[in-house]
Order: structure tokens, then C-alpha cells, then sequence
């Protein structure tokens, strides 16, 4: 999927404003233990999600996971890469900000709003998508999903700083079109 720096700036803003530090800073610096370069053994697409699963091109054939932090949150960002080299790899991440979860599994979600741009529109696209990173024998295994659809009414489509939690709801309830696994080794 194409992605705009402008587009994921503000991504990338929203999702910062959501972002609480708190006190306990020990997790902050943490390493997950997954940062490296990871060559795609097997990829599987399902759409609509419950679709049975096919395979899919192993793209990226390559990708990195990296160790980051922001605001004293650690998180982990997964990189498209040409090449099995960490120099081939893309500025902007396909997964970003995947905060650890149960299990040692990584968690990543983004939502977003896409309108006419128009001062009160009363119709919009919505997308929500989702992203989970499991440590595996000698590698990684990443399940996304895309949940999308339109929404209508002016409360759903209002663009501020923060999604109210009507929206976040309308959002998460968009139906599963498509769900994608990926299957990697550590090189």
C-alpha cells in the first residue's frame, strides 16, 4: 500500500498524542529481543478475512525490525527492505509503534479517517488495521489485518486532533477485508 510522508506524519502525530509516558520508565529501554533483519518464508492472504487463506508473493522478501523508543515507551517498527542488507531498507515502516503484549507478542493498531476534505463532511472512508508480532524458533511470524468501509454523519467524519471514542467504536466495527500472514527467518 502506497503511504505519504504527509499521511503518515500525521499518523505518526496522532499516535504520539496518544501516548502516555507514566512513571515506571523500566520497560522504556528494553530491547525485544526481535530487532535484526528477517528474510519472508511464506506469505498467506485471506479477503475477506474469512476467506480461505491463499498464498500470497513473499513481499517484501526482505524487512527489518528495529528497537525504538518515544516519549519513554519502548516499541519495535518493522522496516521494508530490497535486499538482505539493513541499507536497502525503507525510511518509512509497514508496522510501527508495536508496544509488547501477552506472551511476549507485539501489538500495533492505526486508525485513520480519509474525507473530501471539505470544512463538515458528512461522509467519509474509514480504515482501521492492525498488526501482531510473534517470536517464533528461529525467526518472526506477523499477522496484519485491514478492517475498511465508509462511514456517514458529520459526528463520524469530523477531523480533530483525537478520534472521539464514537468514532474509535464506528471505526473498530468497519468488517475485515483483508488478513495477511507472513512467516520470516532471522538472517
Amino acid at each position: 500500500m502506497p503511504r505519504s510522508p504527509a499521511l503518515h506524519a500525521l499518523v505518526l502525530g496522532l499516535l504520539e498524542l496518544g501516548c502516555g509516558g507514566g512513571d515506571d520508565d523500566s520497560q522504556a529501554h528494553a530491547p525485544s529481543g526481535l530487532a535484526g533483519m528477517y528474510q519472508t518464508t511464506t506469505t498467506s492472504t485471506s479477503s475477506p478475512c474469512n476467506a480461505a487463506a491463499a498464498p500470497d508473493s513473499n513481499d517484501p522478501a526482505y524487512f527489518q525490525i528495529k528497537d525504538d523508543q518515544d516519549f519513554g515507551e519502548a516499541y519495535i517498527a518493522v522496516y521494508p527492505c530490497t535486499g538482505s542488507d539493513p541499507g536497502s531498507c525503507e525510511e518509512f515502516p509497514d508496522i510501527d509503534f508495536a508496544t509488547a503484549a501477552s506472551d511476549g507478542t507485539f501489538d500495533s493498531e492505526e486508525s485513520s479517517i480519509t474525507t473530501d476534505g471539505s470544512p463538515a463532511p458528512s461522509s467519509c472512508s474509514g480504515d482501521y488495521s492492525t498488526a501482531v508480532i510473534t517470536k517464533t524458533t528461529g525467526g518472526v511470524t506477523l499477522d496484519t489485518t485491514s478492517h475498511t468501509g465508509s462511514l456517514t454523519g458529520a459526528d463520524l467524519c469530523k477531523v480533530n486532533q483525537q478520534f472521539t471514542a464514537q468514532q474509535e467504536a464506528a471505526i473498530k466495527a468497519l468488517p475485515c477485508t483483508s488478513q495477511k500472514t507472513v512467516e520470516a527467518q532471522r538472517l
